[in-house]
């Protein structure tokens, strides 16, 4: 629930096979809501598509920001 911040996740990519997060398919990423609940979300790569999953039913606003912001700062870093 904290803010973000690409110096604190840009070494994320590190562990993509090939290092290239853009040559994959999808992209997972588990969220912890306040310590109490979990849900997903997904970068699809080459559908240039992010979705959130929440069984609680959150639409994830915040995460898909958050997730989108990351993948333009990877993207400026490494490409």
């Amino acid at each position: 629930d904290g803010q973000y911040d690409y110096k604190n996740v840009k070494r994320w990519s590190k562990q993509v096979p090939g290092k290239d997060l853009f040559k994959l398919d999808k992209v997972f990423f588990p969220i912890n809501q306040g310590q109490m609940h979990w849900l997903c979300a997904c970068a699809f790569i080459t559908e240039k598509r992010i979705e959130v999953y929440d069984s609680m039913g959150s639409p994830g606003q915040k995460y898909l920001k958050c997730i989108f912001q990351y993948l333009q700062d990877d993207y400026k870093d490494k490409k």
